[in-house]
């Protein structure tokens, strides 16, 4: 266990690993904070941990001489309590070496991941959840640089890769589209100038969905949304969540669709401001006397073609 003020947290790594029907051992993360003051318990928040992300599952809170339950997250709660798994429904596997390589390293990075990371990732969290009582149909995001890697530092900025559902209407690209651009002016006023956000793409899941159904494995939005979603960090992934199923009933397409961006990867993998950003985040660890061991430094050159 770990002390933070008045917070407490309880491990995440094993606690409430629990066992299927069939004997199988279950996705586990589950852990509570417990807040206090002068001693004494305020507040209870049941959590889980996945992906390097944090979800709240409920809150318990003491009301007279009683102790409040109040579920926030009715889905992984249900998961739990049914002995189901929820956030591990597919295995997250690549047969493309370079997305494999950079999943290993990424794995490594958010082992320490800074406060600065975590503050980032709940208040995009906030913002799409306020942008959805204002844009029409979905909206949800990837993360890409420190944020994705869990290596934010005050002044960092934030890259990220828009999902909406722009209508058939919409043929422009993000840089021109009207959608997306009030999306984007809405993201940016809401974030404030405490952050600076960077949009690299924008991408319609209307588009994805249809490539999807008439298996167009040349579609550029199917093949930009599988780029992204192998490498990235999403921000409101529920919305992401049922086309990924969708794109993993049919194993062999989504197979063509990687296949179809392998050679986008390996340019990505290996441009200049990507090879600096890997040298700058392992800077960062040792400057906290953090020491990057062999084996990872090994996947990096690996990863980066290096040696």
């Amino acid at each position: 266990m770990a002390f933070h003020e008045d917070t407490l947290y309880l491990n995440p790594s094993n606690f409430g690993e629990v066992t299927g029907p069939t004997g199988e051992v279950a996705e586990g993360g589950f852990f509570y904070q417990i807040e206090t003051e002068h001693l004494k318990v305020k507040g209870i928040i049941f959590k889980k941990f996945y992906d390097g992300r944090i979800f709240d599952i409920a809150d318990y809170y003491p009301e007279g001489k009683k102790w409040i339950e109040k579920i926030i997250d009715h889905d992984r709660y249900n998961a739990l309590k049914n002995r189901k798994n929820y956030d591990m429904k597919d295995i997250k596997y690549s047969h493309i070496p370079q997305i494999q390589l950079f999943k290993e390293i990424k794995q490594f990075f958010r082992m320490f991941q800074t406060p600065e990371t975590e503050e980032r990732v709940d208040k995009l969290e906030e913002v799409a959840q306020l942008l959805e009582e204002k844009i029409p149909g979905d909206i949800a995001m990837d993360v890409m640089g420190s944020v994705n890697m869990g290596t934010s530092q005050a002044g960092s900025d934030i890259d990220l890769v828009l999902y909406l559902r722009c209508g058939p209407s919409c043929t422009k690209g993000h840089d021109e589209c009207e959608f997306s651009q009030n999306a984007q002016s809405m993201i940016k006023e809401y974030l404030g100038h405490e952050y600076e956000p960077h949009f690299l793409d924008c991408i319609d899941l209307d588009q994805v969905e249809k490539s999807i159904e008439e298996k167009n494995f040349e579609s550029e939005s199917l093949q930009r949304f599988v780029a992204y979603r192998s490498i990235c960090r999403p921000i409101n992934y529920r919305i992401i969540a049922p086309i990924e199923d969708m794109l993993n009933q049919d194993m062999i397409f989504k197979k063509e669709i990687e296949g179809s961006i392998q050679s986008y990867i390996q340019i990505f993998a290996n441009t200049s401001e990507h090879v600096r950003s890997l040298k700058k985040y392992e800077s960062r660890l040792n400057e906290l006397g953090i020491r990057v061991p062999e084996s990872v430094k090994r996947t990096i050159k690996q990863y980066l073609h290096e040696g």
